[in-house]
């Protein structure tokens, strides 16, 4: 049952997708989620592979210096100052027309959402994510 799904855990969708191999994107479902578990149904929508890293740090999403990482240059580094990885979807990378479930134990704060494959990150695959303190949620229009 769908409602047995939603038990226990905030639920987010988020869409992996590329337009070219400069004009990347990932879409989320809505950028907040109350402090507990929250559920990301992770979709690569996209042609190539993808991936999905969940960041804590105060810095915004799109400020990370390109300096290379784990031995190639068009990434930037995860294990960086101020960056914590609270969860990914892991090795090997999403391959196109997959879907999984990640679910994280999520504090208060700001959160960077990233592919950070080669080149990926510089074409545009980045969202800040907010995570509020925890109590009943109530949703705004806007």
């Amino acid at each position: 049952l769908i409602s047995d799904w939603y038990a226990g855990s905030f639920q987010v969708t988020a869409t992996l997708s590329d337009a070219s191999p400069t004009q990347m994107s990932i879409t989320l479902s809505q950028p907040y989620a109350p402090a507990g578990k929250v559920s990301f149904l992770i979709t690569n929508a996209g042609t190539e592979d993808h991936e999905m890293v969940v960041l804590h740090t105060d810095q915004p999403a799109d400020s990370f210096p390109i300096t290379g990482f784990e031995g190639e240059p068009n990434r930037f580094d995860e294990d960086a100052k101020g960056l914590v990885n609270v969860g990914e979807t892991g090795d090997p990378a999403m391959k196109p027309g997959t879907s999984m479930m990640l679910t994280i134990d999520m504090a208060q704060g700001h959160y960077a959402i990233v592919c950070n494959l080669n080149g990926h990150y510089a074409a545009g695959m980045h969202q800040d994510f907010w995570v509020t303190p925890a109590q009943p949620a109530h949703p705004t229009t806007a």
